[in-house]
């Protein structure tokens, strides 16, 4: 149990981790959004902004789907 609480937690600070750093990237190169759909809203952008100019690499955009993934799961499992 406590292992799970552990697991939870780390998902959950990683995934705000990288979603504020996402999010500062995406102000300084002034991008802005305005939807709270988290870190998958932002992904599109980095998508459409970053991704496709080659500035952020198709292994980064796979990692945050991979952290938005594994904060949902781990919200699953606390519920």
């Amino acid at each position: 149990m406590l292992y799970n609480a552990l697991w939870r937690t780390a998902a959950n600070r990683l995934y705000y981790a990288c979603y504020y750093a996402a999010t500062a990237l995406m102000v300084q190169y002034g991008y802005q959004t305005y939807t709270h759909s988290g870190l998958i809203g932002l992904i599109g952008l980095f998508g459409l902004h970053f991704m496709t100019t080659g500035q952020i690499s198709d292994e980064t955009g796979f990692v945050l789907r991979q952290l938005y993934e594994m904060r949902q799961k781990a919200i699953t499992m606390s519920g």
